[in-house]
């Protein structure tokens, strides 16, 4: 990935030559959110007004009963598509979905503790429904109320933590109950002939709301004290029924919904009832408001050498302080935004990004945008932009030489070293790398490689002695080249060994042929000399020979006369000593 992260959690010393990121304004504004459940059995959340719709949940099975946590976080829900329902959590934007129980009989109603730390839910697991509670991660779950023969449900905290309210089946009725955050003093706030459900807290924690059809059948919302004094019916409104009151996170507004799918909010005296919005849904809870995030002394390497590092550092502040975060940094135009999950309560981190290559081609240095998102998991982001510049570095020779220097005439010689490039990764177009050579000789060879590491060109042989100058050239498609240059001594061979065993194989009137053995390996050729008389010492060379040849015809001779013959070898290095004299005569005519 080319990635390496550093988390900094203390104040940060930022690195020289680092450019300051200018902070893009976000269109978005601290916001509360409402959850609810749609006709799918999915879960939703919208802003206040009803706008802003965005699905959290999809899937086959059904979930439901979703729940704020009180800094408006996290929403905890019951879900059955594991097979039965168990409560899950996920982030306020639908993310990291996780189940926190695993049963199998039913877990639901679930609701958060006012410091976010523990949950409120029923399970079955004990026979009938009891109320439970456990950690926030779903460890240590607890039964609370162990009421033999009763049926608790829909269990909600005192905004100061130390009552549960609840729903219970028992003595023949169901009604209101109150008791403290441990299960004791379990106690009756409702006793009316119909049925009441659904408690919920004010935020001052001085009144409940709740649902009773105690008035005609028709299920309706009311009010009373928290002690259970001065009921109140705040709808009043015959042949319709309403369910799952709760408050705003401020209490001047009671939310909850209708039969026909409708949304709906009033004031705590049932005052300007409206709905919400258009959408159809149920089951709603109204979240916190939101702390957007802010980016802060944002800094960018401003140049770096492909195949090296840019460092990027930043602050993230946050008033939601377990808020979580998702940072995406897209680090050119062209490449995947990578994502890095940063945990609550982090406030400043740095993480690096290798530049393998600098695009496009056929440039000695490209500037890349790079942009930063920030995600708070609850609709919250913010944004930054700025630049890099990349430059190409050029490939090297790494111990590049010809061998062997001096090389003998007729000899070969051969180009060896390395070729390496920071910006390569695996693909052959990333740098294009091509060796040039000129053998000095007018000579040239040319080598496309596929990737960095030793050439292997072919060999070459100098057709003369002399000094030659190499020149060795590798280039990159971003005009980076790096040259080279060897001298090339090319020397004469050593002188041949001499040729023996001369001797007369056949004579006519007119022409001698002579042979001889060859003792040499390096010769150019033979020289053959001769003379006419006695004793004589004034040698002519009449003939040569190709290398490997052993013999040779003098001809046009006179007749009757006698000659006299040596032969030796030669090369560019020099000559051999001679063979012995031998003689023969002409035959007469």
């Amino acid at each position: 990935m080319n990635l390496l992260l550093r988390i900094k959690r203390g104040g940060q010393t930022l690195l020289a030559g680092m450019a300051a990121l200018m902070l893009m304004p976000v269109a978005l504004v601290a916001q509360e959110r409402i959850a609810y459940v749609d006709n799918t059995f999915d879960i939703w959340s919208m802003q206040t007004d009803g706008s802003d719709p965005k699905q959290l949940t999809k899937n086959t099975a059904g979930d439901g009963d979703p729940s704020f946590s009180p800094d408006g976080g996290k929403i905890a829900f019951v879900s059955s598509r594991d097979g039965n329902s168990e409560i899950y959590v996920m982030n306020a934007d639908g993310t990291n979905q996780k189940r926190l129980t695993i049963n199998t009989v039913t877990d639901q109603d679930p609701s958060w503790s006012p410091d976010g730390s523990k949950i409120l839910f029923v399970s079955f697991r004990d026979s009938s429904a009891d109320v439970f509670i456990m950690n926030a991660d779903g460890t240590n779950p607890v039964n609370l109320t162990k009421y033999p023969t009763g049926n608790e449900t829909e269990p909600v905290f005192s905004p100061n933590g130390k009552k549960i309210a609840f729903r219970a089946l028992r003595d023949g009725g169901i009604n209101i109950y109150i008791m403290n955050e441990d299960g004791t003093e379990q106690t009756a706030l409702t006793d009316a002939s119909g049925i009441d459900t659904e408690p919920a807290f004010s935020p001052d924690g001085s009144k409940i709301v709740f649902r009773s059809d105690r008035d005609a059948g028709d299920r309706e919302i009311y009010m009373m004290d928290a002690d259970g004094s001065n009921e109140v019916n705040l709808t009043h409104t015959p042949g319709v029924t309403e369910l799952a009151p709760g408050f705003s996170p401020d209490g001047n507004k009671i939310i909850f919904y209708d039969t026909v799918g409708q949304i709906l909010v009033m004031d705590p005296n049932g005052a300007n009832r409206d709905r919400i919005g258009t959408v159809e849904g149920n089951e709603p809870s109204w979240g916190a408001e939101n702390s957007l995030p802010v980016l802060s002394d944002v800094t960018i390497t401003q140049q770096v050498d492909e195949g090296s590092f840019a460092t990027l550092t930043l602050k993230i502040s946050d008033a939601d302080e377990n808020d979580s975060f998702t940072l995406g940094v897209q680090w050119d135009s062209k490449q995947i935004t990578q994502l890095i999950e940063i945990p609550a309560g982090t406030k400043s981190f740095e993480f690096m990004h290798k530049y393998t290559d600098d695009k496009p081609d056929g440039t000695a240095s490209d500037t890349y945008p790079v942009k930063v998102t920030i995600d708070d998991h609850r609709f919250g982001k913010a944004s930054a932009e700025t630049q890099v510049t990349v430059n190409n570095v050029d490939p090297t020779l790494v111990g590049f030489a010809i061998s062997p220097s001096p090389v003998v005439l007729g000899g070969t010689v051969k180009l060896s070293g390395t070729v390496e490039d920071p910006g390569y990764i695996s693909d052959i177009a990333d740098e294009a790398l091509r060796v040039s050579l000129d053998w000095g000789d007018g000579s040239t060879e040319i080598m496309d490689l596929f990737m960095p590491g030793p050439i292997n060109p072919p060999q070459h042989k100098y057709a003369a002695l002399g000094t030659y100058h190499v020149t060795v050239k590798v280039t990159d498609n971003d005009m980076g080249e790096t040259v080279q240059m060897f001298d090339v001594v090319v020397s004469p061979p050593p002188p041949p060994a001499a040729p023996s065993g001369l001797r007369v194989d056949f004579v006519a009137m007119d022409r001698i042929q002579i042979v001889w053995t060859d003792n040499s390996n390096n010769e150019d050729g033979f020289i053959i000399e001769s003379c006419q008389q006695r004793g004589c010492n004034n040698f002519i060379e009449v003939g040569r020979v190709f290398p490997d040849i052993r013999h040779f015809v003098h001809g046009n001779l006179f007749s009757n006369t006698q000659y006299y013959y040596r032969v030796r070898a030669f090369n560019a290095g020099g000559k051999s000593a001679y063979t012995d004299v031998v003689s023969a005569k002409t035959l007469r005519k």
